[in-house]
């Protein structure tokens, strides 16, 4: 343990304290404690890449195979934090990082776009990065701590490692955590799911069945219920994994479905029951483990939750409300005893108005439910906590449809079909390398 003045950051004592060392190892680690003042993320970031960087032991094998299986590469980084991405970029550190890369005896002709470690942490071969630490600089070179947000020599160091390792022949690589997490043993709990299915089609389809499969897994009953008029073949399919299978009209979206397969199974056996899990069929079968999403969820003390939160909203103009309330977004959520069992859960269903129109069961049914159960005193979270402020930094108020591979990034296991109606072609090329990188992995 060494201690070193305020100044340069994470990166000035990260030179001092490795300039006599780098030549007794073959790789390095650099990680910090990431506290970022200026935004509400510094946390989430830190905690994103602590995981893609070792994460686990298995993971770390797997980190080091690459380095040896792979002579050439140089250097191994996280996917840029997917809020970040907008600021993955030069941000007025070019000329400076071209100037320090000279200083290096690198001539480097640098692109448009930067590629670069964002957040300054990542693994390296150390014969790659050497000359960084070797040309002695000290933290006189960098300025006095002013709470500077940009255009240091730190963020141009940061912005330089790739160049750098370019000049010496490496390459650089990627990485993701898919190493399954230790804590999968969920907690013993009677669990009832209700699935909804539609199809334009009057479909089952293999993507269906699959998900069915998966959460039959977890789950003690399920019930099917189906606004399609599908075939007895299909059904057949269905049966391996649900306990009771409704077929009904097209009426009233998902919320409808759901309240017909509630009160067709009936209070009294709900109530018998430790979860409800209510899922529709608008996302492909899960991409990562549910246990591992179901066992953080379980270390919380709530009384409700979903994968993902739609945060308020003060202009309600696209429902035809006067705001949009915060709420948990329904094609996926989970109910604890406590909700299931209470009055204000079962009367929300019997109220349920009637809706021909989608944006009508958004508005008086998706964003109405998470308020009126909170408003009654129920806790409730997302899984994905970023989804809090996400669609702010990218400027995207559509990310499950249009940027996919941002919530991919963060562990979303559920991606939804008509994404490939809205995303444009170089996010449809991302998605694909990625589920591909899952699949091998």
């Amino acid at each position: 343990m060494e201690v070193y003045d305020n100044r340069g950051r994470d990166v000035a004592p990260f030179f001092m304290q490795m300039k006599e060392r780098i030549d007794k190892y073959d790789y390095i680690c650099h990680i910090h404690s990431k506290k970022t003042k200026t935004n509400d993320h510094g946390d989430d970031w830190r905690k994103y890449n602590f995981e893609h960087l070792f994460g686990s032991s298995e993971y770390l094998k797997r980190v080091f195979y690459l380095f040896e299986s792979d002579p050439g590469i140089g250097l191994l980084m996280p996917e840029t934090y997917p809020i970040l991405e907008l600021q993955a970029e030069w941000g007025g550190n070019q000329e400076g990082t071209a100037a320090l890369l000279q200083k290096l005896g690198v001539q480097a002709e640098l692109p448009k776009e930067p590629v670069f470690p964002v957040g300054n942490m990542f693994w390296a071969r150390t014969a790659a990065v050497r000359k960084m630490f070797t040309y002695g600089f000290t933290q006189k070179d960098f300025p006095p701590e002013a709470g500077q947000v940009n255009a240091t020599l730190a963020h141009q160091v940061e912005r330089a490692w790739i160049y750098l390792i370019a000049s010496e022949g490496y390459s650089y690589r990627k990485i993701f955590n898919h190493c399954q997490s230790r804590n999968t043993k969920l907690q013993k709990k009677r669990r009832l799911m209700a699935y909804v299915h539609y199809d334009k089609e009057n479909r089952i389809s293999k993507d269906d069945l699959k998900t069915l499969a998966i959460f039959s897994g977890i789950c003690e009953k399920v019930l099917f219920v189906t606004n399609s008029a599908i075939c007895q073949e299909d059904l057949d399919h269905v049966d391996r994994y649900a306990d009771r299978i409704l077929v009904r009209e097209n009426t009233g979206y998902d919320f409808g479905a759901w309240k017909d397969a509630l009160f067709d199974f009936g209070r009294e056996q709900a109530e018998q029951f430790d979860e409800l899990i209510l899922l529709n069929n608008s996302c492909f079968p899960p991409v990562f483990d549910i246990r591992e999403m179901f066992a953080e969820m379980e270390g919380q003390d709530l009384d409700f939750w979903g994968n993902t939160v739609s945060p308020f909203s003060p202009d309600g103009s696209y429902i035809k409300e006067a705001c949009i309330y915060e709420h948990l977004q329904s094609y996926f959520m989970v109910f604890h005893a406590k909700v299931i069992e209470s009055n204000v859960f079962w009367e929300f269903w019997e109220e349920l108005p009637e809706c021909t129109e989608l944006i009508d069961v958004v508005a008086k049914c998706e964003t109405k439910f998470t308020k009126i159960l909170s408003d009654a005193g129920f806790t409730y979270a997302p899984y994905i906590r970023e989804t809090y402020y996400i669609s702010r930094f990218l400027n995207n108020y559509a990310v499950p449809y249009e940027k996919p591979c941002s919530l991919l990034l963060l562990k979303d296991a559920f991606v939804k079909k008509k994404c490939y109606e809205y995303m444009n072609a170089e996010e449809k090329v991302r998605l694909e390398y990625l589920l591909r990188y899952l699949e091998i992995f």
